[in-house]
């Protein structure tokens, strides 16, 4: 029996628990959490949504959770053969593969955070996501409206994540929905990101990797708004991770590329279901395999095995 290709998914800011970390992983993970934590990650029995108020928190806290599923796998023998990671998850990608150590990846997280706060009304603008509109309608509904607007992410052809300003909430949200939108959400992030008015932020993030003594990645990586496959370059690691910020993430286009690259098994190391559902939105036929629990660890070692 052939070893399965198995990809290891990262995932973005959304993926903060409702429940403590205690009562999905038990105490099992804790050692390894809280030697990973640094800076203002959150402390292992506070990271769920109760006690997570902030994005550059919820960040942290899933960059941290990640990289302690990640290692809780590794020691039961499950290795990637490709990494990847959505929005923000990219970081711990970049991690995940070798490029950087967890305590530099949570520095990178804090400082493209506060380039984000630095940037001229961002405070301004909502995430929202859309469900069951085509993406060229949704499009046509941001160029109608009063401020200018932009895809932030397209998880498939009829979901889809847009950064407006807040004023224009209300208007946007009646004219999807009259559209034939099934769903229109605001989401609760600070700030937008991957759009335009973060290209400042994104070229000083992109220099702040390249002060860094990155290594070449051990795994490769599947980076970037249009995705990339990245086997040994950790420039070009760096590039991605820091133009995605500003770059709209195409997020099914890195799901097709791990499909044409023969992935067998995709890894979600996501407390909660959300990414998992999107990958399994955009192909029924991928073996998708959620960690949201303790038992997800031991079934997939179990089925490995």
């Amino acid at each position: 029996m052939s070893t399965p290709k198995i990809a290891f998914l990262y995932p973005g800011q959304g993926a903060v628990p409702e429940k403590p970390l205690a009562d999905l992983y038990g105490d099992e993970v804790r050692i390894t959490y809280d030697n990973l934590r640094s800076g203002e990650c959150p402390v292992y029995d506070d990271f769920h949504q109760g006690a997570v108020h902030s994005d550059l928190a919820a960040q942290l806290g899933v960059f941290c959770l990640s990289h302690t599923l990640a290692a809780a796998l590794n020691k039961e023998g499950i290795m990637p053969s490709v990494i990847t990671g959505y929005s923000s998850g990219l970081y711990a990608a970049m991690a995940g593969c070798g490029c950087l150590s967890p305590i530099q990846g949570m520095a990178a997280i804090s400082h493209a955070f506060e380039l984000i706060s630095l940037t001229n009304n961002a405070h301004e603008h909502s995430m929202v996501a859309i469900i069951g509109l085509p993406v060229d309608r949704v499009e046509a509904e941001l160029a109608n409206l009063a401020h200018q607007g932009w895809l932030s992410l397209v998880n498939n052809k009829s979901q889809t994540i847009v950064s407006i300003v807040k004023e224009d909430l209300a208007v946007f949200s009646a004219a999807c929905l009259q559209a034939g939108a099934l769903r229109v959400l605001e989401l609760p992030f600070e700030y937008p990101y991957h759009g335009e008015p973060l290209r400042e932020a994104g070229q000083a993030l992109s220099h702040f990797f390249e002060s860094l003594p990155l290594s070449a990645p051990k795994i490769p990586l599947i980076a970037g708004s249009q995705p990339v496959y990245i086997n040994g370059s950790s420039e070009e690691v760096g590039r991605q991770v820091a133009n995605q910020l500003w770059q709209t993430v195409h997020w099914h286009h890195t799901i097709t590329e791990l499909v044409n690259r023969k992935t067998d098994i995709f890894v979600v190391l996501d407390p909660t279901s959300a990414l998992t559902r999107i990958i399994r939105w955009l192909n029924r036929s991928i073996t998708t395999v959620g960690i949201t629990c303790q038992t997800d660890i031991k079934e997939l070692a179990r089925h490995i095995s």
